[in-house]
């Protein structure tokens, strides 16, 4: 009698130590009322839209916001073996994430990390997906602008940014109910004015360029008469024009890089080609986005 009595005391004490470990090991239960966006599932269907439109590619680093059960990474990691990141500020879907990530065995590709959208790095990402809200891709657009390097895609589901035109869109329907996908490439700041030079034959000249967005319009600072700049075509950081003067015209082709351009420029009708440069005044430099001032 004495034994079994104290056989139950043993049971009982072990019993209320595996409730205690039980209770301290779960998490509280998560405020989704704090999200700024709901979570919602981006179908499978419409992902692989997404992909198609940022023509990923072996090398690429994407970058998911707000990324929910972590599809979008997960399947960027088993389609195009590829580094991506996701970043959610729900715990439970960072979880969720992390055990999709294994069950697809991609845990060496992947990484999710439980952040606010607005304070993750977005640097070294050169493709970032998102299914926010129009409100929060207008907040996001200043910091796409500014920080992230030319040439990163971007890519939202159902939501633009506005202003800001896509370079391209396409359209996915599932069950008769349509889904957008807006599609963009970040375009270098090429605002302000830029000093040009070629050696030989020489040519001297200062350009200055507006932009809105991708969209660039120069004019030469030259008080001679016949000077004009035309077809201008900025993608990433790659810029083309066309420089017509009095008396020659040359098609430059070349990057930017900060406060600085190079490239090749040929002269119209004679095949001729001379490297140039240009340096721009920093202090004429202007934000892309209004919403940055």
């Amino acid at each position: 009698m004495k034994k079994t009595y104290i056989l139950r005391i043993v049971f009982l004490v072990f019993l209320l130590v595996l409730i205690s470990q039980s209770c301290r090991e779960k998490p509280a239960p998560f405020n989704e009322d704090a999200l700024d966006v709901p979570y919602v599932p981006t179908p499978v269907r419409v992902v692989k839209e997404m992909f198609r439109l940022a023509e990923i590619k072996e090398g690429d680093v994407l970058l998911d916001l707000g990324c929910g059960d972590g599809r979008i990474p997960i399947n960027a990691a088993v389609q195009y073996g590829i580094k991506a990141y996701g970043v959610d500020l729900n715990p439970e879907r960072i979880r969720e994430s992390v055990r999709n990530a294994h069950i697809a065995g991609v845990d060496h590709l992947v990484e999710f990390c439980e952040q606010d959208i607005f304070e993750t790095d977005l640097t070294d990402a050169t493709v970032i997906t998102m299914y926010l809200l129009p409100s929060v891709n207008l907040r996001l657009r200043p910091k796409i602008l500014t920080s992230v390097k030319p040439g990163t895609r971007i890519v939202s589901h159902d939501f633009n940014m506005n202003e800001w035109v896509p370079d391209k869109d396409a359209m996915v329907f599932i069950e008769d109910e349509a889904h957008t996908v807006y599609y963009w490439m970040v375009p270098a700041n090429v605002t302000g004015e830029w000093a040009f030079k070629i050696d030989e034959p020489p040519l001297e000249v200062t350009i200055k360029f507006d932009q809105v967005f991708q969209f660039v319009q120069g004019s030469v600072m030259t008080e001679e008469e016949g000077w004009k700049v035309l077809e201008e075509q900025l993608k990433g950081d790659k810029f083309i024009f066309k420089l017509e003067s009095p008396r020659l015209v040359w098609f430059f082709n070349g990057k930017v890089k900060e406060d600085a351009m190079r490239g090749e420029a040929e002269m119209g009708g004679s095949g001729k080609k001379a490297a140039w440069e240009a340096v721009r005044n920093p202090d004429t430099k202007e934000p892309l986005d209004i919403l940055s001032q």
